[in-house]
């Protein structure tokens, strides 16, 4: 709309907010006027609680699709109080990793050490037990059942938790509670907990699963593509809630396309070509140049390998 207009018209909950002359308007204005707010793009990463105990190894991970070489001998670790980013160009093998890592499919070759254990025999649902949380890429394929209320939702995986079922009837006044809580945590903008997923937004169906995993007090967020599709109020959160996340001493797996975002809140970034991790960089040391270069295959003599 900067591009080609020459009034914008901005709207926000149904209604007209005001419309202002391109050419005499900043951006930072419009984003303001779209989402009710200045946005800050400075999140504090603090110390971390507990920062620098292992939480996640994978050792030497492979994986073979119809045919082809998908995961190449991956060695990666994670630590307490520290995100992790995946770089790469689209199809170089970050789906596959966040899969096998979660238990949706099981490598040929390798190790998963969560917590100091051997977690390769365990399925997704025991994964989740100790302590894992997913954000899928897919939020409408793996993420939500779209026909479900808000409040069913936000009780999927976990839905069997004594605090929502007692001798195998469903305590609806506890889920209900739950579903409040976390619709005013996470600013969930639904009429009530009783709407249907499909009637939000993509901005704030995404918050009903990050809230979700986040119910859970993981150790370690495996977040795949979290910003995808979503308005710029919800990225803005969404980066606030990972950090926050970071900072109180959880592990964070961050796999994203877009390089802005790894370096903006990243601790280290590693980059994945072909199957292959090319090489590690600290948050300091990395620029988009050098990502670049690792993402199609090249690589850099100050570029760690764990």
């Amino acid at each position: 709309v900067k591009d080609f207009s020459d009034r914008i018209s901005v709207m926000r909950r149904g209604k007209n907010v005001g419309t202002v002359i391109t050419n005499e308007t900043e951006i930072s204005e419009i984003i303001s006027m779209m989402v009710g707010r200045q946005l800050s793009n400075d999140v504090k990463k603090e110390q971390a609680v507990h920062a620098g105990e292992e939480l996640l190894a994978l050792k030497k991970i492979s994986l073979t699709k119809s045919h082809k070489k998908v995961l190449d001998e991956i060695s990666l670790t994670v630590h307490r109080g520290e995100i992790l980013g995946i770089a790469g160009i689209d199809g170089s093998g970050q789906d596959e990793l966040t899969d096998v890592i979660d238990g949706m499919i099981h490598p040929q070759a390798g190790e998963i050490i969560f917590c100091g254990e051997d977690i390769r025999h365990l399925n997704p649902m025991k994964r989740r037990k100790k302590g894992m949380g997913f954000i899928p890429q897919d939020r409408h394929k793996y993420g939500l059942v779209l026909n479900f209320t808000v409040e069913e939702n936000l009780i999927l995986g976990i839905q069997r938790n004594p605090t929502f079922t007692h001798r195998g009837m469903i305590d609806f006044k506890a889920r209900k509670e739950h579903a409040k809580k976390y619709i005013q945590e996470f600013d969930i903008r639904t009429p009530d907990e009783n709407a249907k997923a499909s009637g939000l937004s993509g901005g704030n169906q995404q918050k009903i699963i990050i809230a979700r995993e986040m119910s859970m007090n993981p150790s370690l967020v495996i977040a795949n593509q979290p910003t995808r599709g979503v308005d710029i109020g919800a990225i803005e959160f969404i980066h606030t809630t990972l950090v926050r996340a970071r900072n109180n001493g959880c592990g964070v797996l961050l796999v994203s396309l877009e390089l802005d975002e790894l370096l903006d809140i990243c601790d280290r970034i590693a980059v994945m070509y072909s199957g292959r991790v090319m090489g590690i960089l600290s948050a300091k040391d990395a620029t988009r140049e050098k990502i670049g270069m690792m993402m199609v295959g090249k690589e850099l003599a100050d570029a760690s390998v764990t």
